[in-house]
């Protein structure tokens, strides 16, 4: 049933130090040692509660952002901006301190779990640039991606972001993508079922390519 949630997707990013489009304010690392719901030689998710706990799962990155704030003298109402890995997807801190009359962070970058679903690692540099594709100068950006423990930082936009020009992005390519036109379709791309190879040809996955 996991499956159904599971995305592909990547993001990469140009780091330096002159006229860059967001300053790091702050980094901090909770540390954690959770199994996984797959392995290595798992084609499938097989299940989610015999070998993960979603209360632990939920804290790692929970404990990143509480630190990583504490860090930089912040709270969640000077976050203007945030980019969380599943299932922090939900912003459950920022939510929670909302209720008590804090500002509420942008959840924009959530869109992105409806459109693409869970992308692994990548979940959370992608809604970083989903973050960065409508932040202006000033604004405060959360992030943190999660596994075995969690990262966790804060970014500051500076003026700079201004002359980034126009980019492809996140938001661009989920406009141009084409939906497949049946289940079976993509279970023979993913080579997730056996193919019989058609006359003449030598391997099973050449009806998929």
């Amino acid at each position: 049933m996991m499956e159904q949630q599971f995305g592909d997707g990547a993001a990469a990013f140009l780091v330096g130090k002159e006229n860059v489009i967001a300053e790091i304010l702050g980094v901090y690392t909770y540390l954690m040692n959770c199994r996984d719901v797959r392995s290595d030689d798992d084609k499938f998710v097989r299940s989610a509660k015999t070998v993960l706990s979603w209360t632990r799962v939920c804290e790692v990155p929970a404990m990143a952002i509480q630190g990583v704030l504490k860090k930089c003298g912040l709270t969640a109402k000077d976050i203007s901006k945030v980019a969380f890995d599943a299932p922090g997807t939900r912003g459950d801190m920022p939510r929670r301190d909302s209720r008590r009359g804090s500002k509420r962070p942008s959840a924009r970058p959530f869109a992105l779990f409806l459109n693409v679903g869970i992308a692994g690692c990548a979940m959370a540099p992608m809604m970083l640039i989903c973050a960065l594709e409508e932040a202006k100068p000033g604004d405060k950006i959360l992030v943190a991606g999660s596994g075995n423990g969690a990262d966790a930082f804060v970014l500051q936009v500076t003026d700079a972001i201004k002359k980034l020009g126009a980019r492809r992005g996140i938001k661009n390519n989920i406009a141009s993508k084409v939906v497949m036109a049946n289940y079976n379709d993509y279970l023979k791309w993913r080579e997730l079922v056996p193919q019989e190879a058609a006359e003449g040809r030598t391997d099973s996955t050449s009806e998929c390519q």
